[in-house]
Order: C-alpha cells, then structure tokens, then sequence
C-alpha cells in the first residue's frame, strides 16, 4: 500500500534521524553527532523536503517517538511536531520508542530495552511477526532493574537493546502502516515514564506532610 505523504522524525535518544514519505519513495537523514537535536533537526527536515520536491504543509501527518528516552530530547520532537499541527493542521501520530526499537526483528518474542539511566532500564516485551511488532502482556512499560529482567530471558524472550544502532525513522512508517493509530491530541504530552530527576529530586526534598 503507497503511504500517503508522511514526515517521520526520532529524537528519543543521544542521535535523531528523520524520513519523509512522498509521492510512493521513502527518503530519510540520520544525525550521528549525538544530542544535536535542537541545532540540526530543522536543517535536516529541510533537507528531505528539498531532495523530494516536497513542502510541509502538503503532509498529511508527522509520526514521532513519544517515549522512553531523553527528557530534553524528547521534548525536541513534541514541539517541533506541534508547532507544524498548529501551523498546517498536520495531525500527529505518536508511537512508542521501544516498539521501534524492534521493527524489523524476525518473528519470536523480545525483552526490549534502553538505558534509563540511575543503573535501571526501560523496558518492554513485544512478540514479533512479519517483522512488525506487538505488545504481549507479559512485562508492561515501565523502569526496571536489570537483575529483574534476567527471568524473561530464561524464559525465552531475546534480549534487545543498543537504541543507537536500531532507532531509524524510516522505521516509523512501518508501524503507522500496519498499526494505523488516532491521532494525538494537540496538548499531549510525551511518555515520560518516570518523572524528570529535577522533579524527582524535589519531592524527595519537600517536607513530610504533618498528618
């Protein structure tokens, strides 16, 4: 199935990468200078656009990472992609960092993982098929230690992690094909997980309630 006219941008981790889908050909950029988000992606947007012909308000969505990941990086895309649905009226489809991390992967069940830093991880199983992967109800999103997850693995889900060499944009297209999501709503909010340690560190610091 051609893909209608899609922009498809990853700023979840330390490097970002971007796609564009347009008029039946996938072109796509990556940024390997790690945390270059707010200076480059622009130009790379840009970049797309020029080599296809394309012009933004003629996309008919933009797909972004919405969470785990980067604070800060995360926040690039959210406000990149919401300052285009306010400028164009582009709907935004959010997908889920660590699914991307296993499109592609062949068919089996997977423990999905990325570093969340503090000595945790976030993570995720997915079942696998046609190289498109799904959510199973074995281990749910959330921040683990990683001495919890080695029972999963003994269990037979394979162990993925390295987002730096898995997480591509192109890979985006993917998922909107085969999972076809709503769209967010204009005020969402990226899928933190956890609370940012700024926050984390001030409730820690607040005093007691006296009741």
């Amino acid at each position: 199935m051609r893909l209608p006219p899609l922009l498809a941008v990853d700023t979840a981790h330390r490097r970002f990468s971007v796609a564009l889908a347009w008029e039946g050909k996938v072109f796509d950029a990556v940024e390997r200078e790690p945390f270059r988000h707010v200076e480059r992606l622009n130009a790379k947007v840009e970049e797309l656009l020029e080599r296809a012909g394309a012009s933004l308000c003629d996309l008919k969505g933009i797909l972004i990472t919405i969470g785990p990941g980067f604070f800060t990086s995360l926040r690039v895309s959210a406000s990149f992609a919401k300052a285009l649905n306010l400028a164009c009226g582009i709907p935004i489809y959010g997908f889920n960092t660590l699914m991307l991390m296993a499109v592609g992967l062949p068919d089996g069940k997977y423990l999905v993982s990325m570093d969340a830093r503090k000595g945790q991880l976030y993570a995720q199983t997915f079942s696998v098929e046609g190289g498109t992967p799904r959510e199973d109800d074995t281990l749910p999103l959330g921040v683990y230690a990683p001495e919890d997850l080695k029972v999963l693995e003994e269990r037979g889900y394979v162990p993925v992690g390295d987002p730096d060499g898995l997480l591509r944009a192109s890979n985006l297209l993917i998922l909107y094909q085969h999972l076809k999501p709503p769209p967010l709503p204009p005020n969402f909010s990226p899928m933190y997980v956890r609370s940012p340690d700024a926050v984390v560190n001030l409730r820690r610091n607040l005093p007691k309630d006296p009741s």
